[in-house]
């Protein structure tokens, strides 16, 4: 599989060449796509909920009237979980949501959902941006394909090149913007483009691809 490096002009630099040694029907894409937004979304959970139980509310001690003779139940505390202002019987407590998968896993999902992007993925010249317009990053978009796109995914690295890019693109309403260091499978699957910058491409290919 090739990619394309274009410049801001949509124009051909030279290319990428991917090998893909490995057999597309041996592998169920939606199951291994499935374990890794597992995983992500799990890891993207604080758990830091947290609720009270009946010992860690304030007040109690006292008994709150006599055992007989009131006509009410019995009651031996008013942090009982049964009154207003009681704790709370099995509420959350913060704990931790990760999921594990297999980092093997991992690498053959991002590897199949690239080349279920064939033809769908290119690769821009950072450095062909001069300044900082979200006309260009759309003119841009406009030339790599004549038909109007839908969800345009831009995968970017965090130097200051990069965040030229990003300032470019991200008012734009189809375009969605993401770090090479997490690029959320759903996004990467359902994209009907995705556009790396030179040095997101090189990140993907160092963590997946070797």
């Amino acid at each position: 599989m090739k990619v394309p490096i274009l410049n801001l002009d949509a124009l051909t630099e030279g290319e990428k060449e991917i090998d893909f040694s490995f057999s597309k029907e041996t592998y169920n894409i939606s199951h291994i796509a499935h374990l890794i937004k597992r995983n992500q979304d799990s890891a993207a959970r604080q758990g830091t909920h947290s609720t009270k139980t009946r010992g860690e509310v304030a007040g109690g001690g006292a008994k709150p009237y006599k055992q007989k003779g009131t006509g009410k139940a019995r009651r031996g505390s008013n942090r009982t979980p049964l009154r207003v202002g009681g704790g709370v019987s099995f509420g959350p407590k913060p704990r931790k949501y990760f999921v594990g998968v297999n980092r093997r896993v991992v690498k053959l999902g991002y590897k199949l959902l690239t080349r279920e992007l064939s033809g769908r993925i290119c690769i821009l010249d950072e450095t062909s941006l001069g300044a900082v317009k979200t006309r260009l990053f759309s003119d841009f978009l406009r030339k790599v394909s004549p038909v109007r796109l839908g969800k345009v995914l831009l995968v970017v690295t965090e130097n200051p090149q990069d965040d030229r890019v990003i300032l470019s693109a991200r008012n734009l309403e189809c375009v969605t913007c993401t770090y090479s260091t997490w690029i959320p499978v759903e996004l990467f699957a359902t994209s009907d483009f995705v556009v790396f910058t030179t040095s997101a491409f090189s990140d993907l290919e160092e963590r997946v691809f070797k």
